[in-house]
């Protein structure tokens, strides 16, 4: 945590030189500007450029990358990779102005190339041969039959990357690596798995009017946990719409969540784990042992009652049309002191919220746990070297460029920008985002599909709130082994 904190704070000065010649900027940007008053006018491009990569000159190649455009939902986009031009907005002008200093200093083009459905695209080049993209972003869904067909050729083999720099994240490579080869990864290039780690939010006025103590301060001491959220929690059920009853779509909670995925957040950030690896580095499944069973029987307590939690999902097609901002409404209307999110949640936060609100990481199973942790849902997006790409060495080369100049233009802008000044209350949430980002964990066991294992905590137990964790566990074990031995089987026998 204290390196990304001190990376992402050191970037802010860079990036506030690099932004200050952009046109018109925001009142929160100008004050931001104007604050650091040692800022240069002009990209300091040495300090951009930090990659160490050769002096070479690519004679004008385009650079195409592959990602996700969804017209339903802008939140599921790929934003990080090209910009046309400056509009004003302090990302879409730090990715511009990244990918500019990149294409003068080795003489190329970075352009994208986006769809709706980016995996399928990805497999019609692959069955065609055509070298149409140099770099892909897929989301974690459907990213594991693209790496088990042979779509992505193994980073680890990829000339000019370098996996020691401190732009790439070494827990996710561990996570994701399968035996001695890694074929997806995420960087501080990637901003889309910042964008759809879990959050939580909650009321800070609610809580001391209820005689809650300071949250954040809880959560910088370490002691933030589970039965601690359970005691807030439980605090706030409530029958506001008289019809004695409690859990009605307009009563008061404690919690209240956005899809029964909020359950396998909980239980990831309390360090559930669906795999792992044996003494002998083997990968096996592990979600069946004594430490998950309690953790399951933690946030069953925490999301499951129904008097003092809300999923949305369980209000699908009975009492509202839009189901999914049931609780947004709660929150909204401060009828609950938590709710779950995403950071890209966070304008729509700003926007709505008549109130000052915080954000806080997903609580610990207890005190020793070592962090916080974060669950990156399936839809968060990873990214490979297609083995179509014409000269795999050149995407080796770019990704390494762009990965490391991110760390002082785009990732400040969304992160230290974005998310911390221009859509948060206060000085807080930043600090808390850096716990957050800085936890992030990644399911094999969903990237993959072993045998519907996360699919115990994504669905089965939210949506039945019956405790068959065991059972279930007992259920899929069989098909989960198998699954994960075609796995390891095709991982080996693959050529790049």
């Amino acid at each position: 945590m204290k390196r990304h904190t001190a990376r992402c704070l050191s970037s802010l000065f860079l990036l506030v030189s690099i932004l200050s010649s952009c046109g018109d900027t925001t009142p929160t940007e100008q004050s931001i500007t104007d604050s650091v008053t040692t800022a240069e006018t002009t990209p300091q491009t040495e300090s951009i450029l930090q990659a160490n990569l050769p002096d070479t000159d690519w004679g004008g190649r385009t650079f195409m990358v592959l990602g996700r455009d969804c017209e339903a939902y802008n939140q599921f986009d790929n934003f990080e990779i090209y910009a046309e031009k400056e509009i004003g907005e302090v990302v879409n002008d730090a990715i511009y102005r990244r990918n500019t200093i990149i294409e003068d200093a080795y003489n190329v083009k970075i352009k994208q190339t986006l769809y709706d459905m980016p995996h399928t695209e990805l497999q019609k080049s692959a069955s065609s041969g055509d070298h149409l993209y140099d770099l892909a972003f897929v989301e974690l869904c459907y990213i594991g039959p693209c790496i088990q067909n042979g779509y992505f050729y193994d980073l680890n083999q990829v000339d000019y990357i370098d996996f020691s720099k401190p732009w790439w994240n070494p827990d996710v490579n561990e996570t994701i690596t399968m035996g001695d080869k890694l074929y997806a990864t995420t960087s501080d290039f990637s901003l889309r798995d910042k964008n759809r780690a879990y959050i939580i939010l909650y009321n800070p006025g609610l809580a001391e009017r209820n005689d809650i103590p300071d949250i954040i301060e809880t959560v910088r001491s370490g002691k933030w946990t589970s039965d601690l959220m359970l005691s807030y929690v439980k605090m706030f059920s409530g029958d506001l719409d008289g019809d004695g009853k409690t859990g009605g779509e307009f009563d008061s909670f404690g919690l209240a969540m956005d899809s029964y995925e909020s359950f396998a957040a909980f239980s990831f950030g309390m360090g559930i784990q669906t795999t792992s690896k044996d003494n002998n580095g083997n990968l096996i499944i592990t979600l069946n042992s004594e430490r998950a069973s309690n953790i399951v029987d933690r946030v069953m307590d925490l999301t499951c009652e129904t008097s003092y939690a809300l999923f949305c999902d369980d209000f699908y097609g009975k009492t509202v049309e839009d189901h999914w901002g049931t609780s947004g409404r709660a929150f909204y209307s401060e009828r609950t002191l938590f709710m779950t999110g995403f950071p890209h949640s966070l304008q729509s936060a700003s926007e709505k919220a008549e109130f000052d609100y915080g954000v806080i990481p997903f609580p610990k199973y207890d005190e020793s746990q070592d962090k916080y942790y974060t669950f990156a849902d399936k839809f968060c997006m990873l990214m490979g070297v297609p083995v179509t790409s014409a000269e795999p060495e050149f995407s080796g080369f770019m990704l390494e460029a762009l990965s490391a100049a991110s760390t002082t233009t785009s990732l400040p802008a969304y992160y230290d920008i974005s998310c911390k000044t221009k859509y948060a209350y206060n000085e807080s949430t930043g600090e808390m985002l850096d716990l957050i980002f800085d936890g992030i964990q990644y399911d094999l066991s969903m990237i993959y599909s072993l045998g519907k294992v996360t699919e115990i905590l994504r669905v089965d137990l939210p949506k039945k709130k019956e405790n068959t964790f065991v059972s279930l566990c007992e259920k899929y074990q069989k098909s989960a082994d198998t699954a994960l031995d075609k796995l390891i089987t095709a991982i080996g026998e693959l050529e790049h």
